[in-house]
């Protein structure tokens, strides 16, 4: 992504990145298409709307950047810890979609003496913002409350948004 501005008033500092067009969530609602039941138990949803679905080439495409972007920062020693289909961002170009990672608020620095990342008290865990809301995509490290984990949690989040992608 690219940087477009910076505010410091004080402590904080807000970072202002380009645009795009939809996060991977409303991107995925969007790209829907009809399909054709290869089954007469799948021409609709138990809800009796018709079954729509990703195209497979679309799927890999964007599961293979979501890969690469991953691979970026953990090559570099970075843990995101907060993958999710809010937090990855797509943008529309005449190639296909491009994707890209977003809010590292959650991330931390991998040590090779491995730390203790997540507050060790519950009470200053519940009062820093830092851990991520929606469950659905926290691996059992960071639900157990492990006191140590690697980058197992961004492959489990990466499993779960295939499966969504799959499924969509």
């Amino acid at each position: 992504m690219q940087l477009v501005n910076v505010q410091v008033e004080g402590s904080r500092a807000q970072l202002q990145y380009e645009h795009l067009d939809f996060n991977l969530k409303d991107y995925i609602r969007r790209r829907m298409v009809p399909m054709k039941p290869e089954s007469p138990f799948l021409k609709t949803s138990i809800f009796n709307k018709p079954y729509y679905k990703l195209p497979l080439p679309e799927i890999k495409n964007i599961l293979w950047q979501i890969l690469q972007g991953l691979h970026f920062c953990h090559q570099r020693g970075i843990m995101h810890r907060n993958l999710k289909p809010d937090n990855i961002l797509v943008s529309m170009t005449m190639n296909g979609p491009v994707v890209k990672l977003s809010d590292f608020a959650c991330s931390r620095q991998l040590s090779l003496a491995y730390s203790v990342y997540t507050p060790e008290d519950p009470k200053e865990r519940e009062r820093s913002g830092r851990e991520a809301r929606r469950l659905w995509y926290r691996p059992p490290e960071l639900l157990l409350r492990k006191r140590e984990y690697f980058l197992e949690v961004d492959m489990w989040a990466i499993g779960c948004i295939l499966g969504e992608l799959a499924i969509a």
